[in-house]
């Protein structure tokens, strides 16, 4: 049995369906490895921004740190001579709130003594 002009068509037919098979399927493999890169891409150009970002926030914390030190160089509570500027500040506070505390004492009883000797009804004079 030789080949037939029947067959030979088939096997075209077939031939021509597995080579556009084939062809749809590389397709659409390149089309699924161009949406992979521009999802890495996008993946990477997020990072980069995430990166720089957290660069720049971890200089600006090396900055503070480093005028953190210089604070508490300047103002460190162990020096003899800041103890003694911290004592006299917190007693002029204390000083301070005390002459606050009796400004209030003293404007709260003027107060209260205009309000019970006011007559009823009338505004205050001022």
């Amino acid at each position: 049995m030789g080949p037939t002009p029947h067959g030979s068509k088939v096997l075209l037919v077939l031939q021509r369906e597995a080579s556009r098979k084939f062809s749809d399927n590389l397709i659409a493999l390149i089309t699924s490895l161009r949406s992979c890169r521009r999802y890495d891409e996008s993946g990477i150009e997020s990072v980069v921004k995430e990166l720089s970002a957290s660069h720049s926030c971890s200089k600006e914390k090396v900055e503070k740190r480093e005028v953190w030190i210089e604070v508490e160089d300047v103002y460190s509570v162990s020096k003899p001579q800041e103890k003694d500027e911290d004592m006299m500040m917190t007693s002029q506070i204390r000083s301070l709130l005390q002459q606050f505390h009796l400004v209030l004492t003293v404007q709260d009883a003027l107060l209260l003594a205009h309000a019970r000797y006011a007559p009823l009804g009338r505004p205050h004079d001022k």
